[in-house]
This record gives C-alpha cells, sequence and structure tokens, in this order.
C-alpha cells in the first residue's frame, strides 16, 4: 500500500493537475484516519501504533508535494488558476450562448458534434 500511495502521489504531483490537489489531500487524510480507526477497531492497539502506517503515507505524499512545490513551475501554475479560470468561464458562457432558445434545445440540447458546426456557421454569418 505504502509503494502504491508513493507511485500516485508522483504521478498526481507531475502531471501539475492543479483541480485534482485539494481532492488528493482530503481522500488521503480520509483514507489515514479510515486506515488508522480500522486498526484500532480489529487489532485492539493503542492510538500510537495504528497512527504510525498512515502517518508515514501522509508523511511520504506530503513530501513528494512539498519537494514538487519547491519547484518553481508549480508556483507558476498555482498563480494562473484564476485568470485561467476566468477565460474558460468565458468560453463555457460563449458556447452557452451559441445555443437556440426553444424548450426543446433546452431539455435536450442540440446534438452531437453540433458545437463545432454552430461556431463555424456563426463565424461566417
Amino acid at each position: 500500500m505504502l509503494g502504491i500511495a508513493s507511485g500516485v502521489g508522483y504521478a498526481l504531483v507531475v502531471s501539475y493537475a492543479r483541480a485534482a490537489y485539494a481532492p488528493a489531500l482530503i481522500s488521503t487524510l480520509i483514507v489515514g484516519l479510515g486506515w488508522t480507526w480500522a486498526a484500532r477497531r480489529h487489532r485492539h492497539t493503542g492510538a500510537a501504533a495504528a497512527l504510525a502506517l498512515p502517518a508515514l503515507v501522509v508523511m511520504l505524499v506530503g513530501g513528494i508535494f512539498m519537494n514538487t512545490f519547491g519547484s518553481g513551475f508549480i508556483a507558476e501554475r498555482l498563480r494562473t488558476v484564476a485568470p485561467d479560470l476566468a477565460r474558460r468561464e468565458g468560453n463555457w458562457s460563449g458556447g452557452l450562448a451559441l445555443r437556440d432558445d426553444s424548450p426543446a434545445i433546452t431539455f435536450f440540447g442540440m446534438g452531437l458534434g453540433t458545437y463545432p458546426r454552430i461556431v463555424l456557421a456563426r463565424k461566417q454569418a
């Protein structure tokens, strides 16, 4: 489990997928707490013994995160979150504005593959 956690943590961090960092951290903490709870319940061990392995996994994944955050690239990626979100929201709003306003389109959409055709038709018009 430790090898899998370290491999997944490394793959997540070096993918630079900013949207996945917070969910990964939260899920790691939840799994660690669940692991501790299960160890205490199953083996009837003390809290320190039950916390040892989950703490090691959290420290390992945290070490991978901190090592990667020490590089300038990830800091730059995190600085561009707000401008990237604004650009994407503008793109989504523009795409939604291309739809027709009929009730059928509202409920069922305009069909698969329609977006590129509509964008091209509206640009040429």
